[in-house]
């Protein structure tokens, strides 16, 4: 079966099918849960320098009213996921700061006075994740790619 596209040149036949299926099943089972928690783990290093670049930074004048912003940038972490629930087959690493403010300056949030009343103004959302993430999506892939590779062969 060949397919073409305006990317990409492939061309599959039945003998590569029964070639990659008994790969992958001498491969599978806990060796290869444990490679691919392994690939994706580094696909997480590999982002998270950026993230950490692109973070807000404590600093100007108004650093006294932002305690927390020079904490965001330092709580970047990479993190496996557990493997229950949805993504219970999945192996997926989450890059993303730890600290317990990160939503309200990522997707901002509505300000209130001191006594909870709503002033009907709300924080710019700065999303600071996705622009740094957004540049390395191939890397991550070519990386994955190599750890699938080295558990094929």
């Amino acid at each position: 079966m060949a397919r073409t596209s305006k990317f990409l040149d492939y061309q599959v036949s039945q003998t590569d099918i029964k070639r990659v299926k008994q790969k992958l099943e001498r491969a599978s089972g806990q060796r290869l849960q444990k490679r691919m928690k392994l690939a994706t783990k580094a696909a997480g290093e590999l982002v998270k320098p950026g993230i950490k670049a692109e973070a807000p930074s404590r600093g100007g004048k108004k650093a006294k009213r932002q305690p927390g912003a020079r904490i965001l940038n330092q709580s970047v972490k990479v993190r496996q996921s557990r493997g229950k629930g949805l993504f219970s087959g999945e192996s997926i690493a989450y890059v993303t700061p730890m600290a317990p403010h990160r939503h309200l300056i990522i997707r901002g949030h509505r300000i209130v006075t001191p006594g909870g009343r709503d002033t009907g103004r709300r924080t710019k959302p700065n999303p600071f994740v996705d622009r740094a993430a957004k540049g390395f999506e191939k890397q991550a892939a070519d990386l994955v790619h190599r750890y699938w590779k080295d558990i094929l062969r």
